[in-house]
């Protein structure tokens, strides 16, 4: 991500999350450190964000569950007789304490998870114990795609992700969203994405056909 600096924005009415703790104007398409980390890390959510799907909750826990008992099943069928010797109460309470701990930061993760698309950005904060928020102008956005994965079809929940020009990979994966408000957020995304493109009128009255010369020698 580019880093955040402050930047100049002409007069022009702006909402709560247009405005910096100081409360001077922020622009949209450049925000300053100080307001991802004062507002959008540590303060109320504004009115305008919003947060992951109910369903995420029980989706993810299911999802560490089945991680849990593949590793089991596989470190059991590795290594069986090994287990025959070993105090089993020794290993498993302690694991049973670790896996409790994994499922018990879902829903601590998910309270943290917010977005906001506006009119020039997408904003996207996410993190436990180390707090993020991701700023992706939209005139970088190249395209952007929904997908479900097995588990999410099961609570109908998707995967939204926006690729921007010359990345490797997704700028802002935001998952676990309902599959309808992906949807929503595809097309309006669509819609925001400045074009630069030139019209195709434009395009074809440059070309100039070639002269009777020209033919003549081809």
């Amino acid at each position: 991500m580019d880093s955040f600096a402050t930047k100049n924005a002409p007069a022009e009415p702006v909402d709560s999350a247009h405005v910096a703790p100081d409360g001077q104007p922020v622009d949209n398409a450049l925000l300053s450190q100080t307001f991802i980390d004062d507002v959008c890390l540590t303060q109320p959510l504004p009115a305008q964000w919003a947060g992951l799907a109910a369903a995420a909750l029980p989706k993810r826990l299911l999802q560490r569950l089945l991680i849990a008992l593949t590793v089991c099943t596989i470190s059991f069928a590795a290594s069986h007789r090994v287990f025959a010797y070993i105090d089993w109460p020794l290993i498993v309470l302690p694991l049973l304490l670790v896996l409790a701990l994994w499922l018990g930061m879902v829903p601590l993760q998910l309270r943290h998870c917010r977005y906001v698309l506006r009119q020039r950005d997408f904003i996207y904060c996410h993190g436990l114990l180390w707090r993020k928020a991701d700023l992706l102008p939209l005139r970088r956005v190249q395209h952007v795609t929904v997908s479900q994965g097995a588990i999410q079809k099961l609570f109908d929940l998707a995967t939204l992700e926006l690729y921007s020009a010359g990345s490797s990979g997704a700028e802002i994966k935001l998952a676990d969203i309902t599959h309808h408000e992906a949807m929503v957020l595809s097309e309006l995304l669509s819609a925001l994405i400045p074009q630069d493109e030139p019209p195709l009128a434009a395009v074809t009255s440059s070309v100039t056909p070639p002269s009777a010369e020209q033919r003549h020698v081809d």
